[in-house]
């Protein structure tokens, strides 16, 4: 046998299929070789029988008795209306012991004299019910059914001679008995033996079933202790199904007392229990000092489970949050930027930061106005990092990017079905995805019109539906948006929302253009080449004069387009400093458009001393290599004049003699 036939044997062993089992079989009285028969059945099956006789009711006492005998009998055996009565008393899998419709019929079609008026006699509750239309034509006879109510069954004999029968058919004694001693044929109604093992068959069959699903339940009991929240679940009657451990230990009732429990009675033992029992969906309820949420799943009204409670520390909650947004950012949802990675030195530029600064401890939606290229994202990147949100995961999305469908599905997610290719179990959208974090929308001014209604709800109720979907998900985030379009000509347009417009528009900032601050190129140009050739290992100098070349250029492409020139720059110009021919090349193959009035004249600029000491040229390579080069350029600049160098490089004579030496530089 193989290792999951091996584990499926252990399965059924655990839970007792393969050991002898203990069934109460309930003997209907007249029935002369019936025990006879359940014993050889019992036999065949591997069955202990264990027997009592009696009738609906009446039986009650025994079988109690019985049970108190024989308390490990797992099921019971009985006639239909008796088995009705032992369902509503024990708690023990009942199988009904049946008479069929062929079965009367084929003991009336036995009878060699089919004369008279026959009557069968049935009580009520019965789960069947013999159909004696087809009964009589089959078997030729006049057949009629009597029903009597099993609790008060009256005068038996009067009910049948109002039928106007004198022949009673019948499978219990309380019926044969009277009818004989008043005088009447009496035909009786026996169980074969095929329907005596067929019912115990099935009885253990509904044990080995009953076994399975107490192990299936003790395996979902199991799962569900090993979660930090508690779990209760009540069936259709009102009965505690699930219980586990978490619960127990919020509720203080041990979960063997609650399982079995009736809710209304644990609901006067327990006060937590009676306030878990009234509450709603989501609603928060303290306990001891500590806040939980409480959530109830819907069940349809087929399932065997009324309600369910599931309850959640707030506390966990917001841990397990921090920890799925750390996660996020490991992902790839983490701002990068903050506000000391923004290049200036203008004093519009540092207005600007303040003013960003100031935003980022407010939690309010911001728009971001600037041409394309002057950084905007950088600035929300960096509002993110120095907010409350910082924590959170930064999400960005491009508007016009995407179709309006796709773009959609995306912000918002989508549910199981909602379109053809959609994944199995739905996808999460950038709106949940960016909850206790910040949302980026750029170019904010493309998006689809028929779109911005949906954001504009979501922004409003701080809550989103998926595509496809009905529920509403609450996400608490910062939007950013960003945009180089004139919003307001575009709400004139009608291609814009002016609801939507005010919504965002709660602050808003304005990056200037390169061509507005062109004291800040000198200082752009600067820190880019040393970031760039501190990348490379190879720093490049620029010299004061051919700044101009940079400040008279309107840059419409500003922060991106310099930066791209500049890479340009370092590909192509050879050495350590830039070279004036290099740098006329490059310019000549911008668009001259964009030359200002001022650079129509072309200015040769003028030659200055260069002075290392300044920073207005770059070194590269390691600390000796970059002491070296300014040495060695000092050298050219002043002649080898050893004092002059000295107080340019701001060091003494005899440190920078023997650094000469060292070089191999003979000065004067």
């Amino acid at each position: 046998m193989g290792r999951k036939g091996r584990g499926r044997r252990s399965l059924f062993m655990q839970q007792g299929a393969w050991r002898m089992k203990k069934i109460g079989i309930i003997i209907p009285e007249g029935q002369g070789t019936f025990r006879q028969d359940a014993e050889q059945a019992s036999a065949r099956l591997n069955v202990m029988p264990v027997f009592c006789a009696g009738h609906f009711a009446g039986v009650l006492p025994t079988v109690r008795a019985m049970l108190s005998a024989h308390p490990d009998i797992q099921a019971l055996v009985a006639r239909s209306t008796t088995a009705i009565y032992l369902r509503k008393s024990f708690d023990l899998p009942v199988v009904d012991l049946e008479l069929s419709s062929f079965d009367l019929a084929k003991t009336l079609s036995a009878l060699e004299d089919k004369s008279g008026k026959f009557v069968v006699v049935q009580f009520l509750p019965t789960s069947s019910t013999y159909d004696t239309d087809a009964i009589s034509k089959i078997c030729g006879i006049d057949l009629k059914t009597v029903f009597l109510s099993a609790d008060r069954p009256g005068d038996i004999v009067r009910a049948v001679e109002e039928t106007g029968c004198d022949r009673v058919v019948s499978s219990v004694a309380v019926v044969t008995d009277p009818c004989r001693r008043a005088g009447k044929e009496v035909i009786l109604l026996p169980f074969s033996r095929e329907a005596v093992e067929t019912a115990i068959r099935q009885a253990v069959y509904m044990v080995d079933n009953k076994g399975r699903e107490a192990y299936r339940t003790e395996q979902l009991l199991q799962m569900l202790n090993a979660f930090s929240e508690g779990f209760m679940a009540v069936d259709r009657q009102g009965n505690i199904i699930m219980f586990n451990q978490a619960l127990s230990n919020i509720a203080g009732v041990r979960s063997a007392d609650a399982v079995g429990a009736r809710l209304s009675e644990l609901r006067d033992e327990s006060y937590f229990i009676r306030t878990l029992a009234e509450a709603k969906d989501e609603d928060v309820v303290a306990h001891h000092g500590k806040r939980y949420i409480i959530n109830t799943p819907y069940f349809p009204a087929t399932s065997q489970i009324s309600k369910m409670w599931c309850v959640s520390s707030l506390s966990k909650l917001q841990e397990r949050t921090t920890v799925y947004q750390k996660k996020l950012a490991d992902k790839g949802y983490k701002a990068r930027y903050h506000f000391n990675d923004i290049v200036s030195s203008s004093a519009v530029m540092a207005a600007v930061k303040e003013k960003a600064k100031r935003y980022a401890q407010t939690n309010c939606n911001i728009l971001i106005l600037g041409e394309s290229g002057t950084g905007k994202e950088m600035m929300a990147q960096s509002i993110h990092n120095a907010s409350s949100y910082r924590e959170g995961p930064f999400v960005a999305i491009n508007c016009a990017a995407l179709p309006k469908d796709l773009l959609e599905s995306e912000l918002f997610g989508y549910e199981e079905g909602a379109f053809t290719g959609a994944r199995r179990n739905g996808k999460e959208g950038l709106f949940e995805l960016s909850d206790h974090g910040t949302l980026f929308l750029d170019e904010i001014g493309l998006m689809p019109l028929s779109l911005q209604a949906k954001l504009l709800r979501s922004l409003q109720e701080k809550q989103i539906s998926r595509v496809g979907g009905t529920r509403p998900i609450s996400v608490e985030n910062r939007i950013i948006c960003a945009t180089n379009d004139d919003l307001v000509a575009a709400i004139g347009e009608g291609t814009f929302r002016e609801d939507l417009f005010y919504r965002l528009d709660v602050l808003h900032i304005r990056l200037p253009p390169l061509r507005e601050r062109t004291g800040d190129i000198p200082f752009l140009v600067r820190t880019l080449l040393r970031r760039k050739g501190a990348a490379r290992r190879r720093l490049l100098g620029i010299e004061d004069r051919l700044m101009h070349y940079f400040t008279s250029y309107a840059w419409p492409g500003n922060f991106r387009q310099l930066d791209a020139f500049l890479e340009r720059l370092l590909a192509l110009n050879p050495g350590y400093l830039v070279q004036e021919e290099v740098l006329r090349q490059l310019f000549a193959e911008l668009p001259e458009a964009e030359w200002t009035a001022e650079e129509e004249q072309r200015p040769a600029g003028r030659e200055e001393a260069l002075e290392p000491g300044d920073e207005r040229y770059i070194v590269s390579g390691t600390i000796a290599e970059a002491e070296e080069q300014i040495i060695r350029e000092a050298y050219g600049r002043y002649g080898g004049n050893m004092t002059e160098m000295a107080r340019r490089l701001g060091i003494g004579r005899t440190t920078l003699w023997r650094k000469c030496k060292a070089l191999g530089i003979q000065g004067t």
